[in-house]
């Protein structure tokens, strides 16, 4: 009889337990095949885990070696081909990755595409959440490009908004001076760049947009004009 509380739940027979072993390279303690449209390997549980994954690394014993849990792939070539897919019918996520050390709890790579695809038809497309004061929601790094890009095709490319501080830090850059006290900035920039420089005491900032873009012919630098601020008002709040 079905579990009222799991409608599409099966049966309950008195199945025995399934269990595979080998010892040898290349070899599956378990394989399960479907040459339809069906399911290769199924798992599932009334009240715990479906399936469980785990792996124990063999090094340095076994140089090279590594130890994944669970992999899945995909040769298919739509979009909607995936090579592990997660589903909720409800406020949990569809998948989570934990991690009790230090490091990611997910790790997404692509070698042309994103790393990481988020999307969602009512909500953001990825949300990032920190648990510590001091920690950032979300952290962009870039070797090459911008640390974070933002675009938006009806809206603006990027909302900042905080109750208690300054929506966005510019954290100032150190640069050399001239001896008229005029920083050396950057020869190449983008129309619209903000720089922000600390003055050579350390207690105060200047802070430069970029006016004319630098020309490779001819090797023109970018040219910086400094934005021109009112009278310093201390906080009292």
């Amino acid at each position: 009889m079905a579990d009222e509380t799991f409608p599409d739940a099966p049966p309950y027979p008195p199945v025995p337990p399934l269990r595979g072993q080998t010892g040898e390279v290349d070899r599956r303690g378990v394989q399960g095949n479907h040459k339809g449209l069906g399911v290769g390997v199924k798992g599932w549980s009334a009240h715990g885990i479906g399936v469980v994954g785990q792996a124990e690394a063999m090094a340095p014993m076994v140089p090279d070696s590594v130890a994944i849990g669970v992999k899945g792939i995909s040769f298919g070539r739509g979009k909607e081909d995936f090579g592990v897919l997660g589903e909720s019918v409800w406020v949990a996520p569809g998948v989570k990755g934990d991690n009790s050390s230090t490091g990611p709890g997910v790790a997404g790579s692509g070698s042309t595409g994103p790393g990481v695809l988020g999307t969602s038809g009512y909500s953001a497309g990825v949300h990032g959440k920190a648990l510590l004061s001091n920690s950032p929601g979300v952290h962009g790094e870039g070797t090459g490009g911008p640390g974070v890009l933002g675009t938006s095709q009806d809206g603006c490319g990027g909302v900042f908004e905080s109750p208690k501080h300054g929506q966005i830090h510019l954290k100032p850059a150190e640069r050399e001076f001239t001896p008229d006290g005029t920083p050396k900035l950057p020869r190449t920039g983008k129309l619209g760049e903000l720089l922000a420089v600390l003055d050579p005491g350390g207690l105060s900032c200047s802070l430069w947009v970029c006016v004319s873009r630098n020309v490779t012919v001819g090797n023109h630098p970018a040219g910086w004009a400094a934005v021109e601020l009112g009278p310093v008002v201390l906080g009292e709040v």
